[in-house]
């Protein structure tokens, strides 16, 4: 239920904006939805009106105007839905002052009692000076306007009046009124919008002759601007740069334009949705005729090659464009030059050609990646192939990483048994050995025809959705946290949802790409080990080439996720013998813990050796999830497991084969007791403190909930379970699951 406000306090809220460098906004509303949005968004006034009401009715401004309607009356209907939906922002009205029969003090009484904190008078000077001379003949003139305003004033209620002219500027500032707005005539665009000879300039110019009147009268007079042209937040960010206006009254631009461009958008949308049989079988009839596929690679160099397997992918029964990215001498026998590619970052291809090879790889990759996106949001790429040898690989997967995941990709290249993690970064490039950098022989000849009909065959499998496909949950995984895992897998999978298990050895980055895509509707992050890999540069981080942030997408899409530290005890490390010197020093000095008394980490393989966080590490982490996580957009809750967050950390006395480390062993070796509370990990006493004073707490999407658990334990799993399932369902709210026995807070 909306407030009423004096006169002094509207203008003392809207001066207090003003200091803070923020441009004023009264928009016009006609219902109590664009009510609510207008002040969601910020406005700082709302003006009832009788003209939007006729602009949502789909008419013109003007109707209001005409004998079959009482816009005072009209007002009078709109104040209890528009006061119901705002609840802090004063609301004006676009009132009538001109009846004879009407007393304005009676008026102004009727409409505080209504709920309304103000007036915006309705501009009468809009029919023109002909009709107003005979209106003022007859006592309705625009006197009576100004008569309004300054008993408005004396009643401590707020006006905020037009001014069409310098001389009623001043006229209306000598009456008291707090506020006055240019008038520059009826706002043009859109459906219904009026036509304007004004050029924006030339409106810009007449209110500040306006404001310069008002002025001249009170200096404090608080300036707005409105009509003609000034049609949006464009021209109303001109008119507040070049004038002395401090705000904007939208009325047509407020309301009306922006719902037609919105409820026409969403329209087209929708129309524009193929039934799905109808869209599979266009898609796989044009796919399976003729894919058009990408043959890419440093065409002044192997151009023999790519020449060649450009033919093989048209008998393959593709059809084929070459795309040129070497970045070495010109060439023109290309169907997409390297200077077509450049275009897209605005770079030209003599400059490439000086640049150190390093630069000109990465200028023509970067490049490259906006290009291929252009060609496939166009419908123009179904796959992409190429050949090449290690700058031909760099230069041509900066491409393939770009495309979406499913759109199939063939790197053909003789580094395929080097590491290839670079090039592969996050995405589904298929990597394959031809043997040889380039040369048309036996060997050669076979391998490139295989690929061209892989690639091929892929680009005609199209969209394999079906009518029953089910929304896709992701939830991460180690090894150490499996248990877990699967019972939260087997319980959304009995509910009607696909779970997607991403193993955190850097397909992380995957994910979270796949969140962003909108294929991945929600996530159990169950296990965000990759955050602790990162931070020792380890191999089972997420990719360098990666341009993404772990523990963001769910944020900022909104998704429901359930967020814990699972598997941030350790690091996934690669094989000991690669283990930097400087962090086997710190098993040596006790900076890190080691295993029982060998001095060094706990191996889990040949492949992965277990690093051990230092409780500073654990400081970092936590801050990292508190940055991360505060943004969120959706419900999220942090749930802290308090007896540990794999099965490589638990003390003794609970352990057990069904919870991943057999009796009989010791505390599994990552364990580290709380010194006051031996039962509660140390790691989980920290981060609880951290989160707790971190976290913000007037962000009701986000919520920390203690476990008395560890992550192993399937008690555990069933909260996040039941808390996934109220997400879902709509059920969730912050604060609840306190009653619950293993809930600490």
């Amino acid at each position: 239920m909306a407030k009423r406000y004096h006169e002094q306090e509207v203008v003392a809220m809207l001066k207090k904006q003003v200091e803070a460098g923020k441009m004023l906004f009264m928009p016009n509303c006609g219902c109590g939805l664009t009510a609510k949005l207008q002040e969601k968004g910020g406005a700082d006034l709302i003006c009832v009106s009788a003209t939007s009401y006729w602009r949502m009715k789909g008419q013109g401004s003007l109707a209001p105007l005409m004998p079959y309607c009482d816009i005072n009356e009209v007002i009078m209907q709109l104040a209890p839905e528009i006061v119901a939906n705002v609840s802090s922002a004063p609301i004006l009205s676009l009132s009538g002052a001109t009846n004879p029969l009407y007393p304005h003090k009676e008026h102004l009484k009727r409409l505080w009692e209504a709920g309304i904190s103000g007036i915006n008078p309705f501009m009468m000077k809009i029919y023109g000076d002909a009709i107003m001379e005979q209106m003022a003949q007859i006592d309705m003139g625009w006197d009576r306007e100004v008569d309004f305003v300054g008993e408005a004033h004396k009643m401590n209620m707020f006006s905020l009046a037009y001014a069409f002219t310098p001389d009623e500027a001043r006229i209306l500032a000598e009456v008291g009124c707090p506020a006055i707005s240019s008038h520059v005539g009826s706002t043009v665009g859109g459906m219904k919008g009026a036509k304007s000879g004004l050029t924006l300039e030339e409106a810009t110019q007449m209110s500040q002759e306006i404001f310069d009147a008002a002025k001249a009268v009170n200096p404090d007079v608080i300036l707005f601007a409105h009509g003609g042209p000034m049609k949006g937040a464009r021209e109303a960010e001109y008119v507040v740069k070049h004038t002395d206006a401090v705000g904007f009254i939208g009325g047509s631009a407020a309301e009306r334009m922006p719902i037609e461009k919105a409820v026409l958008a969403a329209t087209e949308e929708y129309k524009a949705i193929m039934l799905y049989d109808a869209l599979r079988t266009e898609r796989r009839k044009i796919m399976s005729e003729r894919p058009e596929i990408i043959v890419a690679g440093m065409c002044d160099t192997k151009f023999t090659e790519l020449r060649f397997l450009a033919e093989e992918v048209k008998k393959a029964g593709g059809d084929v464009r070459i795309m040129n990215c070497g970045c070495g001498v010109p060439c023109d026998w290309a169907d997409i030059s390297l200077q077509d590619i450049l275009d897209a970052i605005g770079e030209k291809q003599e400059n490439v050609f000086k640049y150190p090879r390093s630069t000109a790889i990465k200028t023509v990759g970067k490049a490259g990646e906006v290009k291929i996106m252009e060609l496939y949001e166009a419908g123009e790429v179904d796959g992409i192939i190429s050949w090449a040898g290690s700058m031909g690989t760099t230069t041509v997967t900066y491409l393939m990483r770009a495309l979406p995941f499913g759109v199939p990709k063939i790197m053909m290249t003789d580094m395929a048994s080097s590491d290839v993690s670079q090039w592969l970064g996050n995405k589904d490039i298929y990597i394959m050995n031809p043997t040889a950098e380039q040369g048309i022989n036996i060997v050669t000849r076979k391998m490139v025809a295989n690929a061209a009909a892989a690639v091929v065959a892929m680009a005609k499998v199209g969209d394999i959705q079906t009518k029953d496909t089910k929304p896709l949950m992701a939830i991460t995984a180690y090894g150490t946290t499996t248990h877990t895992v699967n019972r939260c897998s087997e319980y959304f999978n009995k509910k009607g949802w696909d779970t997607i298990i991403i193993h955190q050895v850097g397909t992380g980055a995957t994910m979270e790409d796949l969140i962003r895509s909108g294929q991945i509707t929600a996530i159990i992050d169950l296990t965000t080990g990759e955050l602790t890999n990162n931070m020792y540069d380890s191999i089972y981080g997420t990719p360098k080439t990666w341009n993404g942030e772990r523990v963001t997408a769910a944020s900022d899409m909104g998704i429901p996720q359930i967020v814990t530290p699972g598997g941030c005890d350790q690091s996934a490390y690669g094989p000991m013998a690669t283990m930097k010197q400087e962090y086997l020093e710190d098993y040596k000095s006790g900076k890190r813990k080691t295993w029982q008394d060998t001095g060094l980490p706990y191996i889990h393989n040949e492949g992965v050796t277990i690093m051990y966080p230092t409780m500073e590490e654990i400081e970092e982490l936590s801050e990292y999830y508190a940055e991360k996580l505060n943004r969120t957009k959706g419900p999220t809750v942090f749930v802290l497991p308090m007896q540990g967050w794999s099965a490589y950390d638990q003390r003794e006395e609970v352990c057990s084969l069904e919870r991943g480390w057999a009796a009989g062993n010791g505390d599994a070796p990552q364990w580290l007791p709380d010194e006051e509370e031996p039962r509660f990990s140390k790691r989980s006493v920290v981060m609880r403190k951290i989160l707790e004073e971190k976290f913000d707490k007037t962000n009701e999407n986000l919520d920390l909930i203690i476990a008395d658990l560890n992550i192993v334990e399937k008690e555990f799993a069933d909260l996040c379970n039941q808390i996934m399932d109220d997400m879902i369902s709509g059920k969730w709210k912050k604060g609840m699951y306190r009653d619950m026995p293993c809930v600490l807070a």
